[in-house]
Order: structure tokens, then C-alpha cells, then sequence
């Protein structure tokens, strides 16, 4: 199975700057539904450590909760789609 590499995808990675590269590459996988399980080992990290990565990035994103991330990651998705399409 090939891997997803969200280091392609630098539009998005803009939209988050205040998040660390390892803190992007968790949301975006999560964003995309990957489960805990499949981000450990595509990220060759720790089940905790992605908890851990999860939890920064909505404080830092000043969401509520965890889920909150995927909607705001797939927004900017649709809105860097949007902006190469115009």
C-alpha cells in the first residue's frame, strides 16, 4: 500500500503555521480518516505520541475538540482545490 506523503501538499501546510511538520502530518492523516493504528505506522510514531500531536495542534489551533480538525483541514483542502482551479 502506498503511503500518503502530506509534505506534497504545501498549500495546506501554510494554512498551519503555528503547527510543527510532525503536528501537521498527524491532522492531515487524521483529517483524512487514517486511524490511530494506520497513522503509527505510516508515521513510524507511537500511539500516544499521535494522541499527544492531536491534542497540541487543537489547543494551538484554539479548536474544542479533536474532531474539529478534520473540518478545518478539509475547509482548507477545498479552499487550496478551489484557488488552483480558478
Amino acid at each position: 500500500m502506498a503511503t500518503l506523503d502530506p509534505t506534497g501538499f504545501s498549500a495546506i501546510r501554510e494554512g498551519f503555521p503555528s503547527l510543527s511538520d510532525a503536528e501537521f502530518n498527524v491532522i492531515f492523516f487524521y483529517a483524512c480518516g487514517a486511524s490511530l493504528d494506520e497513522m503509527s505506522v505510516s508515521l513510524h510514531t507511537t500511539k500516544p505520541m499521535i494522541k499527544k500531536r492531536l491534542n497540541s495542534s487543537k489547543i494551538k489551533l484554539s479548536l474544542e475538540s479533536v474532531q474539529a480538525i478534520r473540518t478545518i483541514v478539509n475547509i482548507k483542502l477545498n479552499l487550496a482545490i478551489l484557488n488552483k482551479l480558478s
